[in-house]
């Protein structure tokens, strides 16, 4: 179904499609894509990210992931350096 949809948004009705175009134009229009381009932007790109196995995460996320990390990190490193001390000084 998903390649009846690309190929139905990508080429139109004259596409070779798997499935009746009905029905495909049904699917689509269950996505609110319509038959045609979407007013949110290309139809192909929404049913790719829709049938994606893989979600990506933006960039805010990861650099924030990343930061988060490198401050647990160093939080974790000044915690033994402070008992490394410690245990010298007794």
């Amino acid at each position: 179904m998903a390649y009846g949809q690309a190929a139905l948004s990508a080429r139109g009705p004259g596409a070779a499609l798997n499935f009746p175009v009905e029905r495909v134009q049904e699917s689509l229009r269950a996505l609110a894509l319509g038959g045609g381009a979407g007013a949110a932007g290309s139809p192909v790109l929404a049913l790719k990210s829709r049938h994606s196995k893989r979600k990506r995460r933006k960039k805010s996320e990861i650099a924030a992931a990343v930061a988060a990390a490198a401050a647990a990190a160093n939080g974790a490193a000044s915690g033994r350096s402070k008992s490394k001390s410690a245990a010298a000084a007794e």
